[in-house]
């Protein structure tokens, strides 16, 4: 499988697919090395956790909205995604998808929420 491009989903390694092939438009993202951090004793920080990546999205229609629940039916689920990391490579990973339980609606139509990944792990 070659190297993603860009923003991808799917229930498995092999279903995997690229946003915007999904009709899907392409996202802003913020990716987190560490679930959380802890002050050591000598004041240092260190990170704690497996990383984190948060997809934002101003507008979906109600098409787009389920295709990406089809990945969450309660709420949360198991996915593979690819993400951009902080050094500006899309990476693979499993997750923990996590989608919002509030989200603002415009013309019944999701408007302005984030898609939380968490538990990320590196796929290979």
């Amino acid at each position: 499988m070659a190297d993603p491009t860009t923003y991808e989903i799917g229930a498995t390694l092999e279903t995997i697919a690229s946003l915007p092939s999904l009709g899907i438009p392409g996202t802003q993202s913020e990716f987190i090395e560490y679930a959380k951090s802890a002050v050591m004793a000598d004041g240092t920080t260190k990170g704690i956790g497996l990383p984190q990546a948060v997809w934002y999205f101003g507008y979906l229609s109600e098409s787009q909205f389920e295709t990406l629940r089809e990945y969450a039916t309660s709420g949360s689920g198991l996915a593979y995604i690819a993400t951009m990391n902080n050094a500006a490579e899309f990476v693979r990973y499993s997750a923990v998808m996590t989608l919002p339980q509030q989200y603002e609606i415009r013309n019944d139509k999701p408007l302005k929420f984030e898609v939380r990944f968490t538990h990320l792990i590196e796929a290979e």
